[in-house]
């Protein structure tokens, strides 16, 4: 048997349980990182970890500045919950904790905490409970405090009798009793964490629900990930339902003291290591560590989310200003998924006193022949001018080919991903007043290549192409931003009459305009 907790990873293997075999062939796809399989022969397990390495990026530079950068402007943003691979963090104090980071944090420490809780209702620290209780006067063998105190002021039950030496006194009189309890304030403390613990994923578990039910209403097939991700909150889920109904919790219904704390509940067997778990979780992940395993953006769609942060840092610094990008950018937690919020809503606004210049992320353009959804937009805004478009699309993919080379003279992103945005140049279409235009002027792809494979960028035809098209494609990655920054200082240095020249003119549109029909 061959095991692995994403039901993806293992599409295409074959068992073969007579042969006591497992053959077929495992795609990481653009997952990037440490991956553990677990391989099942009879009783026993052999858990085999293996790290996978991208093949267009340097994994121990640029992937892990793609990673930083990210992660450096929002944690949860370079955070998923379910792939074939993952990394290593730590659990830190931050003000911005996510459902992603908690659950991630829960499902490393929930057999540590299931395993604690069991060992405690085995063996739980009981209390002495001081109870009254009535009792017949020719039963008691020692008078303690309370029964004294019921002789003198005559209290009890029952008729009175006459006592040697004290006098009158009831037959049936109350008496102080102790009983041993597991109604203690560090198993309350206990109870109400795991019933919060509970709430919580219940929560978490309805959202992942549902976002399951729209999947399976659209008519299509529900994504295996998908369903292993419910199934997973709803295991989680089930586990704490029957911890809490161990017999350690039978009769505890009050809270604990507010602020309770005690050397039982910090160090016990047991109460410490659950204790601990509980603390963890209402801490935040990082990237950095080795505590926990923690699994990442596909590098695909880290490229993308770095390319918008860095042209964003980028802009900011050429138009004079600066900004925590933290506070700029709206981010959507969703149950377990975290993403930059779509469209206008991640739009940040730089000024300078020449131009006013909008970047966005993920924004879409409606028109008569479809939506155009490019990755990065800038709207330049000029004073008398009609809004301006440059667009960018990061692409996590790279052709180096000898016949890519020959023809373009350097590596760079396959040809679909440039003509794209001659695609975007002429399909997007807005209204200005009564009459509709075409506002993009200018666009490039950016891909991965580090700045010692860049040599010959500067004369091939992807630069060309920018300089006389006006669409082209630019080398882009942690070491190497220099192209980037390059162009983008171009484009802010130009006037608006130069920035709206698209590139060559259409040949009929100019003779049109040459013999002044226009």
């Amino acid at each position: 048997m061959l095991a692995h907790r994403d039901p993806l990873l293992l599409n295409s293997i074959d068992s073969y349980p007579e042969d006591l075999m497992c053959a077929g062939s495992v795609n990481f796809g653009r997952q990037v990182g440490l991956c553990t399989l677990e391989v099942g022969v009879g009783h026993e397990t052999l858990r085999l970890t293996i790290e996978i390495f991208p093949a267009k990026i340097d994994y121990a530079t640029d992937y892990q500045n793609l990673l930083s950068d990210v992660a450096g402007t929002s944690r949860a943003l370079a955070l998923e919950y379910l792939r074939a691979t993952y990394q290593t963090g730590e659990a830190r104090d931050v003000r911005d904790a996510t459902s992603l980071d908690w659950l991630t944090l829960l499902r490393n420490e929930i057999s540590l905490l299931d395993r604690s809780i069991r060992y405690v209702n085995e063996h739980p620290h009981r209390a002495l409970s001081r109870e009254i209780d009535y009792v017949r006067a020719d039963r008691i063998k020692r008078a303690d405090a309370t029964i004294r105190d019921a002789i003198v002021r005559g209290r009890g039950r029952g008729p009175w009798t006459k006592l040697p030496g004290a006098g009158r006194i009831r037959s049936i009189l109350p008496a102080s009793r102790s009983r041993e309890t597991l109604d203690t304030a560090e198993h309350r403390w206990l109870r109400l964490q795991l019933a919060l613990i509970h709430d919580r994923l219940s929560d978490i578990h309805a959202t992942v629900s549902a976002e399951l039910e729209r999947t399976r209403r659209g008519g299509g097939a529900a994504p295996a990930r998908l369903v292993a991700e419910e199934e997973e909150v709803a295991g989680f889920s089930r586990s704490i339902s029957e911890l809490l109904a161990l017999p350690l919790f039978d009769n505890i219904t009050e809270p604990p003291p507010s602020g309770f704390a005690s050397l039982t509940l910090l160090s016990g067997i047991g109460y410490g290591e659950a204790h601990r778990v509980i603390m963890v979780l209402r801490l935040g992940l990082s990237i950095r560590g080795e505590s926990f395993d923690l699994s990442v953006m596909d590098v695909h769609g880290l490229y993308e989310t770095w390319c918008y942060l860095e042209v964003l840092r980028i802009v900011l610094a050429k138009m004079g200003g600066s900004a925590d990008l933290s506070t700029l950018l709206r981010v959507e937690e969703n149950g377990i998924r975290v993403r930059l919020a779509q469209g206008r809503r991640t739009t940040v606004t730089c000024k300078s006193p020449t131009v006013t210049l909008d970047v966005s992320y993920n924004d879409h353009y409606r028109g008569l022949t479809g939506l155009q959804k490019p990755d990065i937009a800038l709207k330049f805004r000029n004073d008398g001018w009609p809004d301006l478009l440059v667009l960018l699309d990061a692409k996590y993919r790279l052709d180096a080919s000898d016949g890519y080379r020959h023809q373009f003279g350097c590596p760079g992103p396959p040809i679909d991903a440039i003509n794209a945005l001659h695609r975007y140049r002429d399909a997007i279409v807005v209204v200005r007043g009564e009459s509709k235009t075409r506002p993009v002027v200018k666009g490039a792809a950016l891909f991965p290549l580090s700045s010692a494979a860049s040599s010959e960028f500067p004369n091939s035809k992807l630069r060309e192409a920018l300089e006389s098209l006006g669409i082209g494609a630019l080398p882009f990655l942690p070491g190497n931003v220099q192209h980037v920054e390059d162009w983008l200082d171009g484009l802010l240095s130009l006037a608006p009459e130069d920035l709206a020249v698209p590139g060559p003119p259409f040949a009929g549109l100019a003779e049109r305009r040459s013999r002044g029909l226009e």
